[in-house]
């Protein structure tokens, strides 16, 4: 059956429908109805539902939308969403979201982001962000840094500072450097340097220089500095002068060298550091007077001094070599 008016033709058969008029057209079937116009074409049926248009296209279904125009294409599902362009891609989803460009790709999630690039990749976490590159890797976390290089390694802290390198490490403190190499060790404080190869040690305090045999204390001077030298006497319980020796060559690392001064003398010996103070907690027969030997900056004022050796010393040497 054909319906005919001046403004409208409708047709009509068992299986469709169609209705015409100057500016759309409409079929209905009994799956699908399209709607046309000169500006779009709309398509239904029970499972999709398409919008066309000069400039963009929308497919929609019960799972999805997907929406194209000639500069990008978006996807929707109950789950995620990607967004196309000629120059990128984003992902999102409940739980991350992905960007990618030619020239690089960020990953984020509730508790990371990645970051990729051709010549980097930077990870981010709450509690700390690692850097790549072909050349180094750099590790933050709130209380330390760590860079890596092929060729060396930084570590840092607040309170320390530690460098790698195939043939050094150097490790800083506020109050300390330490120097390494294969060939020597040299220690500083703002006190006092020691400086250790295998044939020798050399220590330098505010006013005096001792360049000392491997192992050996108190060892006069020689050469340019014979007119600096300094005699410093040493005697034990039964009154008998003696040699003094310390572990650990002066580093502030043992109770070895503990000498005990008489009064007058005590005083003059200038202010006792906290590190002294640690050690000296370690010594036996510790008095009011006691001092670390290897802490006390000789002059040539000291000429003839006294010091008594304790009893005994905590040298653990002494347990293993039975003496």
């Amino acid at each position: 059956m054909v319906h005919f008016t001046p403004r409208r033709m409708v047709h009509f058969t068992p299986r469709r429908m169609v209705h015409f008029t100057p500016r759309r057209m409409v079929h209905f079937t009994p799956r699908r109805m399209v709607h046309f116009t000169p500006r779009r074409m709309v398509h239904f049926t029970p499972r999709r539902m398409v919008h066309f248009t000069p400039r963009r296209m929308v497919h929609f279904t019960p799972r999805r939308m997907v929406h194209f125009t000639p500069r990008h294409m978006v996807h929707f599902t109950p789950r995620r969403m990607v967004h196309f362009t000629p120059r990128r891609m984003v992902h999102f989803t409940p739980r991350r979201m992905v960007h990618f460009t030619p020239r690089r790709m960020v990953h984020f999630t509730p508790r990371r982001m990645v970051h990729f690039t051709p010549r980097r990749m930077v990870h981010f976490t709450p509690r700390r962000m690692v850097h790549f590159t072909p050349r180094r890797m750099v590790h933050f976390i709130p209380r330390r840094m760590v860079h890596f290089t092929p060729r060396r390694m930084v570590h840092f802290t607040p309170r320390r500072m530690v460098h790698f390198t195939p043939r050094r490490m150097v490790h800083f403190t506020p109050r300390r450097m330490v120097h390494f190499t294969p060939r020597r060790m040299v220690h500083f404080t703002p006190r006092r340097m020691v400086h250790f190869t295998p044939r020798r040690m050399v220590h330098f305090t505010h006013g005096a220089w001792f360049t000392l045999p491997h192992g050996a204390w108190f060892t006069s001077p020689h050469g340019a500095w014979s007119d600096n030298k300094v005699t410093v006497h040493f005697f034990n319980r039964d009154g008998e002068k003696i040699t003094v020796k310390g572990a650990c060559e002066g580093t502030l690392a043992c109770s070895t060298c503990h000498l005990i001064f008489e009064e007058e003398t005590y005083k003059s010996l200038g202010p006792v550091t906290d590190e002294e103070m640690d050690m000296l907690d370690l010594a036996y027969g510790l008095s009011d007077t006691s001092r670390l030997g290897c802490q006390i900056c000789l002059t040539k004022r000291m000429e003839g001094m006294v010091a008594r050796v304790p009893e005994s010393v905590a040298d653990i040497r002494q347990s293993q070599d039975g003496s």
